[in-house]
């Protein structure tokens, strides 16, 4: 016969809470990764996140153990999570972050909050994924240089679409050719909003490459002289830049392709940029990207500058491709 009195029957855990304890652990292993990887870095909000990622491997693993006490502490940590890592995007205009931030933390909500049914637990289970596969993007792009997610991401907001083959001037009679894949043609409004003397951008978003086409027209009458259109290029970069280098020149067809260096405001970049002295019309095709990124892809980028044809004939300027 059972004694009644030596049953204690202890309080189980609900499968939602579970599930947001693996979420917190895939989190911190990825933060552990970058940590890993670039060093624990510095400033407030570095220091916030290596306090996250520890809580998430303590919280995390307890919830994935089964510890129905740590379920309220999660949901406290979710809540403080968005208040303080989103004032710290908040302050730093970083809308992007300020939106992951305030998914993940809805995700886990949606599994810790009391018994969640499998609706609930379906949403957030979705919502995190969602999450985590572009943490793992991330993590990618912190071992490898290559950003996985950020084409599709930018697809889907409509802001890059397909551009592979012959890719002619919107403004201009110009033309040049595309390598076919993971290039991208940039909506033309935030091509202009980012600077309004780009006719054309490509990008390369996995890597951060772009290609920028700009083109300018004087007056009928006049020519612009390459000599001086290159030298004023060059000029101009050295007052923008510091540790400016003039890595070197390769002649062009119709003008030149200078290889170029230097520390723009936080990065460093690195350039090949193509000046055509065409007639009345004069034509930039800047290709940059951070030192990384730019060996990665320098091939591709000097085969879109010296492809680069001023005049492709036609009856004039044209947006198809």
């Amino acid at each position: 016969m059972l004694g009644l009195g030596r049953v204690v029957a202890g309080k189980a855990l609900p499968l939602g809470a579970r599930v947001a304890g693996v979420v917190l652990l895939l989190n911190a292993a990825a933060n552990a990764l970058s940590v890993i990887k670039e060093g624990m870095g510095t400033g407030p909000l570095a220091s916030q996140e290596v306090k996250g990622m520890i809580v998430d491997l303590v919280v995390g693993g307890g919830l994935l153990a089964g510890r129905a006490t740590l379920q309220k502490w999660a949901i406290v940590r979710v809540v403080l999570g968005l208040i303080v890592f989103g004032a710290m995007f908040g302050a730093q205009h970083d809308i992007t972050s300020l939106t992951l931030q305030a998914g993940f933390c809805a995700a886990l909500l949606l599994l810790l909050i009391g018994d969640a049914g499998k609706a609930r637990i379906g949403a957030g289970a979705a919502l995190s994924a969602a999450y985590l596969f572009l943490a793992t993007a991330g993590v990618v792009q912190t071992w490898t240089g290559s950003n996985l997610a950020a084409a599709a991401l930018l697809t889907s907001k409509g802001d890059i679409s397909p551009a592979a083959g012959q890719l002619k001037g919107e403004k201009f009679d110009y033309c040049l050719s595309v390598p076919g894949q993971h290039w991208y043609l940039r909506a033309p409004q935030l091509a202009t909003h980012d600077n309004p003397s780009s006719d054309r951008w490509l990008t390369r978003p996995d890597l951060d490459a772009h290609v920028m086409i700009m083109g300018e027209a004087v007056e009928p009458t006049l020519r612009i002289n390459q000599d001086k259109f290159e030298q004023a290029v060059i000029d101009e970069m050295k007052g923008r830049l510091t540790n400016f280098e003039n890595l070197g020149r390769e002649p062009l067809p119709g003008g030149a392709m200078l290889h170029l260096r230097g520390h723009a405001k936080t990065l460093d970049l690195e350039y090949y940029r193509g000046l055509f002295a065409y007639k009345n019309r004069g034509y930039q095709v800047v290709a940059f990207a951070t030192p990384k990124s730019f060996a990665r892809a320098e091939s591709e980028l000097a085969s879109i500058v010296r492809s680069f044809q001023p005049a492709c004939g036609g009856s004039g300027p044209t947006t198809a491709r």
